[in-house]
């Protein structure tokens, strides 16, 4: 038998399918899945600047703007709020062309920004940056956990003092979630691959994101 940390070969476009531990079973299914899925519950995605192509689940909530850190480098590209997990958290996929351009320029730096992150919470722990292949081009994947703050509803204020500075912050939990990446490099930029799910809920999804992964098409050189 195949060792976890290796790649499982698909159909899809030769894309090497990630394995997170407990979930071999689901990831070996995700071809047939995909190809027995309903053709309405999915739909063809290009990107605004025409970078790319990519199969997505129809239902999610998509976002094209607003990406993390598009305020400092130029981001093409959709995010996908999906079914919320059992503490609140939002499952979410993401595919994203980045230019290249004045910050985060190359994946090593984008792979460092995330090893960095302040919502990490396995900062003690070096994950495996693993090499597959993505529509016929080298890539990288792996994994993190993280946190969401999920808001909770807000309790009754009580009356408020003349002359007095309140500071009112929302009431929210912590909720441990999994972070998953897959990094392709490109003529111009790169693009990202994403999927994030609550810590324990991986599983869910993780067949769409094997099947957005698998029909991924990138447009540059």
């Amino acid at each position: 038998m195949r060792a976890l940390a290796e790649p499982i070969r698909t159909r899809a476009r030769g894309w090497a399918a990630w394995v997170p531990p407990g979930l071999m079973a689901g990831v070996l299914l995700a071809g047939v899945a995909a190809a027995a899925a309903p053709p309405e519950t999915f739909e063809t995605y290009r990107a605004p600047d025409g970078s790319f192509t990519v199969t997505l689940p129809k239902g999610w909530e998509k976002h094209e703007g607003g990406h993390p850190y598009g305020d400092l480098t130029p981001i093409s590209g959709v995010r996908l709020t999906g079914p919320k997990g059992a503490d609140g958290a939002p499952a979410t996929l993401s595919a994203l062309h980045y230019s290249g351009e004045r910050l985060f320029r190359n994946p090593d730096e984008f792979i460092q920004r995330q090893l960095d992150s302040m919502r990490r919470i396995d900062r003690d722990q070096k994950p495996a940056i693993t090499g597959i292949e993505v529509a016929k081009r080298p890539a990288r994947r792996f994994q993190i956990k993280t946190f969401e703050l999920v808001y909770l509803p807000h309790p009754a204020l009580p009356p408020v003092r003349e002359g007095v500075v309140y500071e009112i912050a929302p009431p929210s939990r912590q909720v441990g979630m999994v972070d998953q990446f897959i990094v392709i490099p490109a003529s111009k930029g790169y693009f990202v691959l994403g999927y994030r799910a609550q810590d324990g809920e991986a599983g869910e999804h993780q067949e769409t994101f094997a099947r957005m992964a698998g029909s991924f098409s990138p447009q540059l050189p």
